[in-house]
């Protein structure tokens, strides 16, 4: 089958990311124009038939684009979406939100840095583990346009539990995460992504953090010819 979903109008209606159950059915979530609301989230579900059960939307204030990233639905038929939105005078932020199975929110949590609330952060990809708990990436403005690596963990009520952040290159940083790994039985939590040498163009960084947030430990990886080198993926067994 094949299955089409059409915003508001004719607008741009561009998919992110995709994901399916254990019974078949299909989610996908990107960015959908809206009704004078700029760019929305707009999540699906499809019957493994194709034929759409629901869809549902998301728009922050000010009509500005918000993003949709990445999502992932766990054995109870819930939904976790993530993405950037608008949040005025911060900019950009981090959003999570989670529906049930019927599409229904049940919560969402946002996330901005409030010692530096005229920078932007940017949403990257998220995880979730076997009781609700939700993991997310993304990277973080600070002054004169350098980003850092930031990572959360939410509980299954969409409570932080803690944040982190890495810095490869410290006040000097342009470090860009692209996708996070959860070892779901003992809760280390792993991200990798690109990061600025000092003396160097990009490299692999990749972190571990243990199951309260600390860092136990920072690998890079620069190939011989000093080129850009850039992680976009990352699995844990």
């Amino acid at each position: 089958w094949v299955a089409r979903y059409y915003g508001f109008g004719n607008g741009s209606d561009d998919a992110s990311a995709l994901a399916v159950d254990n019974l078949g059915n299909v989610y996908v979530t990107g960015r959908s124009t809206g009704n004078n609301t700029g760019g929305d989230f707009a999540t699906v579900k499809y019957n493994s038939s194709g034929v759409e059960e629901w869809a549902v939307r998301y728009t922050s204030t000010g009509n500005h684009d918000d993003y949709a990233v990445s999502l992932k639905v766990d054995k109870q038929g819930n939904i976790y979406v993530l993405g950037s939105t608008y949040s005025g005078a911060y900019n950009y932020q981090i959003t999570t939100i989670k529906y049930n199975s019927s599409g229904i929110q049940q919560w969402i949590a946002n996330f901005f840095h409030s010692d530096i609330v005229i920078n932007p952060d940017y949403a990257s990809d998220l995880q979730i583990d076997n009781i609700g708990n939700s993991y997310v990436t993304g990277f973080s403005g600070r002054d004169n346009d350098h980003f850092v690596y930031v990572t959360l963990k939410y509980n299954s009520s969409g409570v932080r539990q803690w944040f982190s952040n890495y810095s490869g290159n410290g006040s000097n940083s342009f470090d860009y995460p692209t996708s996070i790994g959860v070892d779901t039985i003992l809760g280390k939590v792993f991200v990798t992504g690109f990061s600025k040498g000092s003396s160097t163009n990009y490299d692999y960084a990749t972190v571990k953090y243990n199951s309260s947030g600390v860092q136990e430990w920072a690998t890079r990886y620069n190939a011989p010819a000093n080129g850009d080198d850039k992680a976009t993926f990352i699995k844990v067994e």
